[in-house]
C-alpha cells in the first residue's frame, strides 16, 4: 500500500457526514465517521474504528464486524463501497477495496488497496497486504508473510452470535451512536 493511500487516511477533506444506522446495529460514539456512511442491523463498530466514504458512500450490510482501529476507506470519487454480510475487519487491518462481497476476514493489521475486489469467503491474513490490481477467487485465503495464497474448502460462518454478544456487552460499557426518532443523523 502506498504511503499516499495511508495518509489520505488522515487528511481527507472535509466532507459533510450522514449516517444511516439501523436501529440493530451498534456504533460506539468515540470511534470516527466521516461522509455518507449506511449501517445495516447486527453490524457492530468497535471504538477507534475509521470509516471515511470520501466524496461516495459506503454501504454495510448485516452483522459485519469492525474492531478497533480498523480503517475502511472510500477512494472511489462518488461511488458507493459496498460491503457485503458477516464480515470482520480486525485490528488495525485497512480496507480499501472497491467492493466486499460475504463472510471475509481482513486479519490484524492486514492491507488491501483501492484497486482490490474482495468476493466471498475470502480470508487476509494478519499483516499480509494486497496492493494489485485484481478481483480474488472466492474463498481465498492469503497468508504469511509472503501472501502465500490457497483455495479453501470451507467458508466462514455467520457473525450473528457474535454480534449479538458484542451488541450486549457495548451497550453496558460505552456510549453509543443510535437513531433515535430520525433515520440519519447529520453533522457538519
Amino acid at each position: 500500500m502506498s504511503s499516499a493511500d495511508l495518509s489520505s487516511l488522515a487528511t481527507s477533506s472535509p466532507t459533510r457526514t450522514r449516517l444511516e444506522i439501523h436501529p440493530e446495529a451498534t456504533v460506539v460514539a468515540n470511534c470516527m465517521l466521516r461522509g455518507h456512511i449506511i449501517i445495516g442491523p447486527g453490524t457492530v463498530i468497535h471504538p477507534h474504528a475509521v470509516i471515511d466514504s470520501g466524496e461516495g458512500c459506503i454501504e454495510f450490510g448485516t452483522n459485519n464486524i469492525v474492531e478497533e482501529t480498523a480503517k475502511i476507506q472510500n477512494l472511489n470519487q462518488s461511488g458507493t463501497m459496498r460491503i457485503g454480510n458477516d464480515n470482520l475487519f480486525e485490528v488495525g487491518s485497512v480496507c480499501l477495496a472497491k467492493e466486499v462481497g460475504d463472510y471475509n476476514v481482513f486479519g490484524i493489521q492486514s492491507q488491501v488497496g483501492a484497486d482490490v475486489q474482495v468476493t466471498s469467503g475470502c480470508q487476509i491474513g494478519p499483516r499480509c497486504a494486497i496492493t494489485t490490481r485484481e478481483v480474488l477467487q472466492p474463498m481465498t485465503g492469503i497468508h504469511f508473510q509472503n501472501n502465500q495464497r490457497r483455495i479453501m474448502c470451507e467458508k466462514s460462518s455467520s457473525l450473528a452470535c457474535q454480534t449479538d454478544f458484542l451488541r450486549k456487552q457495548l451497550t453496558k460499557y460505552a456510549d453509543l451512536i443510535k437513531n433515535k426518532e430520525k433515520t440519519a443523523i447529520d453533522k457538519e
